[in-house]
């Protein structure tokens, strides 16, 4: 009984969340770069991911991350990873990324400023925003063939067709 309300909650808090206007947060980068998400929202489709280098789902979500920029991003998709550890463990994530070759932006959030601005509910958690600054769709968690699902909604968003392809493992 207590996960149904859970459940219808979340379903509740995930409604109120579409259609919003995205938060304009600046954050500094993996190379200590400012980054305005709003800058990059007036021309793009944007991905945005919440992850730590602790979170097991995260790990394995940031490889289709990379898989849809590198099948989209010449489209006008950008994928922001914002990595939500500790100032204490945040000197873990350049290396991270780096060492698995991501290229999408990847963003430093040690005092959770955009996770409670975006009010992140556990990670992984994902969020695309349209060309307008709209949130436009929003995710909770990761399971195998949620990639699937992302990228019917950047495709759309895009104005474009597209099949997902298996591009990782």
């Amino acid at each position: 009984r207590s996960i149904l309300l859970l459940l219808v909650i979340l379903a509740l808090y995930i409604n109120v969340a579409l259609s919003a206007q995205a938060p304009d947060i600046t954050l500094k980068d993996i190379n200590n770069k400012s980054v305005t998400l709003s800058d990059l929202y007036s021309e793009n489709v944007v991905l945005i991911e919440f992850w730590s280098t602790t979170c097991e789902p995260c790990k394995k979500q940031l490889p289709k991350m990379q898989a849809l920029l590198d099948k989209y991003g010449d489209k006008g998709l950008v994928v922001v990873s914002i990595a939500t550890d500790s100032a204490r463990v945040m000197s873990k994530v350049k290396p991270y990324v780096n060492g698995n070759r991501y290229t999408f932006i990847t963003l430093h959030d040690p005092d959770q400023k955009a996770w409670k601005a975006f009010h992140a509910p556990a990670e992984p958690y994902t969020i695309v925003v349209d060309k307008g600054g709209e949130v436009a769709y929003v995710h909770i968690g990761y399971n195998p063939g949620d990639e699937y699902e992302m990228e019917s909604v950047v495709v759309n968003l895009l104005g474009i067709e597209g099949t997902w392809k298996k591009l990782t493992d």
